[in-house]
């Protein structure tokens, strides 16, 4: 059960990090705008400006939802596992 919901968790995380690793604000700076027409140029633009205010899978308090929150929590609970198993013992 524990195993599922960990695997569960992953793909979440890795779906956040999907949603910040779009990299269509690198396609459309790149993009060679100086000879497009004035119209395109403007729109283009707008889209650039637009893009500017990142897109990120939040979880309220806890932050955003990428492969450092999975990588963050993997230890938090590698470390109470593992404090746990030293005090059983």
């Amino acid at each position: 059960m524990a195993v599922m919901s960990w695997i569960q968790f992953y793909f979440i995380c890795e779906t956040g990090q999907d949603i910040e690793d779009n990299g269509l604000d690198d396609i459309l700076y790149d993009s060679n705008w100086v000879d497009l027409p004035c119209e395109l140029q403007k729109d283009l633009m707008q889209l650039i400006s637009q893009r500017q205010n990142r897109v990120t899978l939040d979880v309220g308090p806890f932050g955003v939802v990428n492969r450092d929150l999975f990588a963050k929590v993997t230890n938090k609970v590698y470390s109470f596992v593992m404090f746990l198993r030293n005090f059983a013992s």
